[in-house]
């Protein structure tokens, strides 16, 4: 009983921190109203500070999915204890609403108020209809004034004042519209594009939408040719406000320390083959290596993958694999060796001796991992290793 007493004790004593905590953030949330009138009225002074405003936004987030998390916990532990405080928890179920109605009121705040700071060239944006003509709608596209969006992508079921997502750039007349197309890239990616043509000007691209994309002379690291496919860097020229390529890749890369994780899972576009492996680009920002004594499949340039990083060297350079990392392969692995082994009358001819080709083309694992895999199973008398394979051991019941 005493042992009880001092568990229902220190459980109030934890709620009545949690009743704290909730206290700042109602605070905080109270800070997030005047913050809201103070922009209300200064919706200029506003757009030259989006970003900082989409911080809060980020933060009070974060603070809802926080509260979310907390709840369940203040529940059972005040069940625990025997000292429920019905009020307590309706308390803190009115924050979560609180926080999350000031979150959106702010976020429709600025995507009402500042369009132009949000609208970009080359890219997709979410932008607010205008006017409906008989030849498509005008959209708000802010600084850059209104858009045309043809007839021919308009959306079923869509309104003036409602918001669309589009995509800016410049047709074959030079104007600027906005199209529900998809391009193969945008501003600010990398692609493997295909040369449609080539004339004065420079080369011209097959990016997946009507008006071809332009790579310069100046841009182009060796001459294109028509037919062949290059990887280009997508850009908006400064001066003419147009979007164009280049395949001068280096310049473009980040060469500052990544922000990434190692064990994290990246998106690849193999680059070039070098004397180790391969180059990769990394989500559209960074470079890496995936060497070839480590790669159990054809790859070749313009490939997009999934891969994983696998480690950041003290230089900052990245090793990449395409494998996952060990724990979740050999989980991963062990359920489909079991399962092929069930298929199979319970024995496998590939063993701890087989050629790491043979295991790559069952497993589509490497040696090494198949390796540690099959000794996890043997430890718990799962599997049997013999001579010429692996053997499924009978469970007793």
């Amino acid at each position: 009983v005493g042992f009880h007493k001092s568990y229902v004790g220190f459980h109030e004593s934890y709620v009545g921190f949690l009743k704290s905590y909730v206290g700042f953030h109602e605070s905080y949330v109270g800070f997030l109203k005047s913050y809201v009138g103070f922009h209300e009225s200064y919706v200029g002074f506003l757009k030259s500070y989006v970003g900082f405003a989409e911080s809060d936004i980020g933060f009070a987030e974060s603070e809802i999915r926080n509260s979310r998390e907390i709840l369940p916990m203040i529940k059972y532990n005040c069940f625990k204890s025997n000292t429920m405080n019905k009020n307590f928890l309706f308390f803190c179920h009115s924050y979560n609403i609180l926080a999350y109605f000031c979150t959106t009121f702010i976020t429709k705040i600025i995507l009402v108020h500042t369009p132009s700071l949000m609208t970009s060239i080359g890219k997709f944006n979410s932008l607010k209809i205008l006017k409906k003509v008989n030849f498509g709608l005008y959209l708000d596209g802010g600084e850059l004034g209104e858009i045309l969006m043809p007839v021919r992508y308009i959306p079923l079921r869509c309104e003036v004042d409602d918001m669309v997502d589009v995509f800016i750039y410049n047709d074959s007349e030079d104007r600027l519209i906005a199209t529900n197309e998809h391009p193969l890239a945008q501003v600010g990616e990398f692609a493997f594009l295909k040369v449609k043509s080539v004339n004065q000007f420079g080369a011209f691209l097959d990016w997946g939408l009507p008006k071809d994309l332009l790579v310069p002379f100046r841009e182009q690291k060796m001459t294109m040719e028509e037919g062949k496919s290059y990887i280009v860097y997508i850009y908006l020229d400064e001066e003419s406000k147009r979007v164009a390529a280049t395949s001068k890749i280096d310049k473009h890369i980040n060469k500052e320390k990544p922000n990434l994780t190692e064990g994290q899972q990246v998106d690849l576009l193999i680059w070039t083959r070098t004397d180790l492996g391969h180059k990769a680009i990394i989500n559209h920002e960074y470079s890496g290596v995936l060497y070839a004594n480590e790669v159990f499949q054809d790859i070749e340039k313009g490939q997009q993958h999934v891969g994983y990083i696998k480690k950041i060297r003290e230089d900052d350079k990245i090793d990449l694999t395409l494998s996952k990392p060990d724990y979740e392969k050999i989980e991963d692995l062990t359920d489909r060796i079991l399962f092929m082994l069930q298929q199979n009358d319970g024995f496998l001819a590939v063993g701890d001796k087989s050629s790491a080709e043979l295991i790559y083309e069952l497993f589509h694992e490497s040696k090494k991992t198949f390796k540690k895999t099959i000794g996890i199973l043997y430890k718990q008398r799962l599997i049997a290793i013999e001579d010429d394979g692996i053997r499924l051991l009978e469970t007793k019941p």
